[in-house]
């Protein structure tokens, strides 16, 4: 995410971001821990041409049974089994 912040808003507004998501209760999960996992996303990739980041996101909320917050309205469309999803409207990276 850093890198899109860091094309549409600059390294200033990137940093700050990255450091207002480490003050959030983020959970790091490694993926090489859990095999069932990988294969979640695997499956989210294939099916909807994911890229490796999305379809780990969709995969843990779905295994985790958590609610999976986008600011993309369309990301588990097309889905047979999406996890519950919110679509979080996300103000333009240049506002301050």
């Amino acid at each position: 995410m850093c890198d899109s912040v860091t094309r549409a808003a600059g390294q200033d507004r990137a940093e700050a971001l990255a450091r207002e998501m480490a003050a959030m209760a983020i959970e790091i999960v490694p993926v090489a821990a859990d095999l069932h996992l990988a294969r979640q996303a695997a499956v989210y990739k294939a099916a909807r041409g994911f890229s490796y980041a999305d379809a780990l996101a969709a995969a843990l909320a779905k295994l985790r049974k958590a609610e999976l917050v986008t600011g993309d309205p369309g990301f588990v469309s097309g889905l047979r089994s999406p996890p519950r999803f919110s679509h979080l409207a996300i103000p333009s990276l240049t506002a301050e």
